[in-house]
């Protein structure tokens, strides 16, 4: 299995796009399933995540499991991965999440950009509902869980966006060698 690591500022960042494109604040159901997107776009298009986050399907469609644990405020999320999160983007309420200060965007890459700024353009005027019935309808690696969580693979995303399984296990080995290297480098 494709073994990815979470990026906290990468992730922080992808929020504070999404949120800045959009008024500087939206319901968080509605962020993570444009961030999942952007990272499924990011694995058809570049061959890897943006967020290297862990993807669930849940009963409103697939999350981003840190990104919507950082939001909840879980007690058993690292300081680390959530200082930065923090400083920039908060929870006003209930469901929703607004940004709280400016951020640069050093962390992404003109490719990563300019595919956060597509899915925000292909979903601007869609409410949480429409994005998420869009997941439910569109994006087959997602099943319904029935009030439960269900892993989904970065292989499942990968083989849905129409890589092969060669091309898949080429991904694999890229990305094991790019964890291996940023582990030995402190990254």
């Amino acid at each position: 299995m494709i073994d990815t690591r979470f990026e906290p500022q990468k992730a922080t960042q992808v929020a504070h796009r999404f949120l800045a494109l959009s008024g500087g604040e939206m319901s968080y159901m509605r962020l993570i399933k444009l961030m999942y997107m952007a990272d499924r776009k990011a694995y058809a298009e570049l061959e890897r995540p943006i967020t290297g986050d862990k993807y669930f399907s849940m009963d409103n469609g697939p999350v981003l499991s840190t990104v919507l644990n950082i939001i909840k405020d879980d007690s058993y999320i690292p300081p680390s991965e959530k200082s930065y999160w923090n400083k920039h983007i908060y929870k006003n309420a209930q469901y929703s999440v607004k940004i709280k200060s400016e951020c640069d965007y050093d962390e992404l890459s003109d490719s990563e950009i300019a595919i956060i700024d597509s899915i925000h353009e292909e979903f601007k005027g869609k409410d949480r509902w429409e994005v998420r019935n869009y997941c439910h309808e569109k994006l087959p690696e997602w099943k319904g869980p029935k009030g439960t969580s269900i892993r989904i693979s970065p292989e499942e995303i990968l083989s849905n966006v129409g890589k092969s399984s060669e091309e898949i296990e080429e991904i694999r080995e890229e990305l094991e060698s790019v964890n291996y290297l940023k582990e030995i480098l402190g990254a």
